[in-house]
């Protein structure tokens, strides 16, 4: 039996980073709360049973097979629980389940359960097989649209063999898989809520987590009341937590500063050095391995709408992909948009995680002439590419790359149009793959499988936005199979390695740095520590000093 995470973050010390004076682990917090928190500018006036943690935006469902924001599962994973957990430092631990046993070269495993967890008020009752069946096959019904459906493409039938154990069988080999069973939507809920749902939306979910949820206004927040009878007695959460939308940023610094609040999840990079200044606060910092900020380069051919007339599509051609990357300047674009909160990179993942490469193929500063000099290289009939970049309005991170992309690749001798939008029509645009460029963020599983089987690799159609004919596509997804089907670790790690280098020159997913994760907290609040998958701040393991 492997440690479990929240153990492991109890026990864990602050991760040492190059930046700032003071820097603890942190993670991305869970939960969404009641506007207003209790509590006031005195400290004695505040209820110090109660948690009291902000974050950048509302929630919108507490269903977690249907949910699809991070915000929605800072609450729902301190209520519903997975199998298994990213832990601090990256790997993946038993959770639920206590062992996997994997059978036939990988073609069936059992999974064994925790026994005694029970189920929070009003189902009351222990944790089985039946339930985690019960919640699959809720992620795989079609009709219920979960956008976690596409998951579970690897497996062929799951079922229970007895009351702590789970069959799962594999139509095609999937050795990663428990980096699904930890993600976002498959949590366990109680079998009768799912029942009491049928095809609606959960809107009270009855979990096994250390809290019990009591009650969520829609776009508002959550309250959440400790769990008496939760499994790990090493745990002993505070009473009550409430986690509120505070969308204003300056508004978030104000209510911690006086102490209205206890937690600022979400600071805004910006504003950061006013909780540097505060001797009351802590600003946490800790480098995350799987959070990015990218340009997303469409490197195939089959849609052009929205796209430039000329032949061949500027960005199907690797000179001029590289000529793109040669004229950014990662940098300024860090400072600028993030504040310096970040480890620049042009690998998915870290050279310190274990699935990154110590690969760095490029040089990390702007180089103007080497972009026009890949350009001339270029066996293309024009002089000046032009190239279509989507960003969305809305997001001032996305939309401050895409400026700084305009002006920089413009002075390299592109012709940009760039393209602010409302997000329906870039997400459209996105999916349909109209589009040359997309500057923007995201997340990464804490093992590689479940991401390189996204839409964003392949689809049933093309290869995904990364997959015209001048790119390694081919190769990269021959290596990405086998590693997924390697049952040995260092060798799935250096398949992966030599895929990612390949996808690294290929300059259709352009890497430009892995963002850091901030908490700002009161003083007197302990247990602050990391998650690096970005939906975990282990509320859990707070406590007040």
């Amino acid at each position: 039996m492997v440690e479990s995470p929240d153990r492991l973050v109890k026990s864990s010390g602050k991760i040492d980073t190059e930046r700032r004076r003071y820097m603890a682990a942190v993670g991305m917090l869970g939960g969404v709360g009641l506007a207003g928190c209790t509590g006031g500018g005195d400290e004695g006036d505040v209820d110090r049973d109660t948690l009291n943690v902000a974050i950048r935006d509302s929630m919108e469902g507490m269903d977690s097979t249907l949910a699809d924001l991070t915000m929605d599962f800072y609450a729902l994973d301190n209520v519903v629980e997975t199998l298994f957990r990213i832990g601090p430092d990256g790997d993946i631990y038993e959770k639920l389940a206590t062992d996997v046993e994997i059978l036939d070269d990988g073609e069936r495993w059992e999974i064994t359960l925790r026994e005694g967890v029970m189920f929070h008020p009003p189902v009351d009752r222990e944790m089985v097989a039946d339930d985690v069946i019960a919640n699959l096959d809720r992620v795989g019904d079609e009709d219920m649209g979960s956008p976690r459906r596409d998951k579970m493409e690897p497996l062929s039938d799951w079922r229970a063999i007895d009351d702590y154990t789970v069959e799962l069988e594999f139509e095609t080999i999937d050795t990663g898989f428990r980096a699904v069973l930890d993600a976002r939507g498959f949590q366990v809920n109680a079998r009768e809520t799912i029942e009491d749902a049928g095809s609606s939306a959960i809107t009270e979910p009855v979990g096994t987590g250390p809290f019990q949820f009591i009650e969520w206004e829609p776009r508002e927040g959550v309250q959440l009341e400790a769990f008496e009878d939760y499994w790990d007695d090493d745990i002993d959460p505070i009473e009550n937590v409430e986690i509120t939308p505070i969308t204003e940023p300056s508004v978030r610094v104000t209510e911690l500063q006086n102490q209205d609040i206890d937690i600022d999840l979400n600071p805004d990079y910006s504003l950061a050095g006013q909780y540097e200044d505060d001797p009351d606060i802590t600003l946490a910092e800790s480098q995350t391995t799987l959070g990015r900020r990218n340009i997303l380069v469409n490197s195939t051919d089959g849609q052009t709408d929205n796209r430039t007339d000329q032949r061949p599509l500027p960005t199907t051609v690797r000179e001029i992909r590289q000529a793109i990357d040669a004229a950014i300047d990662r940098e300024a674009m860090l400072e600028t948009v993030d504040n310096g909160y970040g480890t620049i990179s042009q690998n998915l993942y870290p050279a310190d995680s274990p699935w990154g490469p110590d690969y760095e193929p490029f040089e990390y500063g702007q180089d103007l002439d080497r972009a026009r000099e890949l350009i001339e290289e270029a066996d293309v009939p024009y002089d000046e590419p032009e190239i279509t970049m989507i960003t969305r309005a809305q997001n001032d991170p996305e939309r401050q790359m895409g400026e700084l992309l305009e002006d920089w690749l413009s002075e390299a001798g592109f012709v940009v149009d760039l393209q602010e939008l409302e997000t329906a029509e870039w997400l459209e645009l996105l999916n349909d793959f109209r589009f040359d460029l997309r500057p923007g963020e995201g997340a990464l599983f804490a093992d590689p499988s479940p991401y390189i089987n996204s839409r964003a690799m392949r689809t049933d159609e093309l290869a995904g936005y990364h997959g015209g004919e001048d790119t390694n596509y081919e190769e990269v997804f021959d290596l990405w199979e086998q590693a997924n089907t390697a049952p040995d670790q260092s060798e799935r790690e250096e398949l992966y390695h030599e895929a990612q280098r390949l996808y690294t020159d290929d300059c259709s997913f352009i890497m430009c740095w892995h963002n850091d994760q901030l908490t700002a907290h009161r003083n007197d609040i302990t247990g602050v520590q990391p998650l690096p998958d970005l939906r975990g701040q282990s509320i859990p393991n707070m406590q007040f000093d």
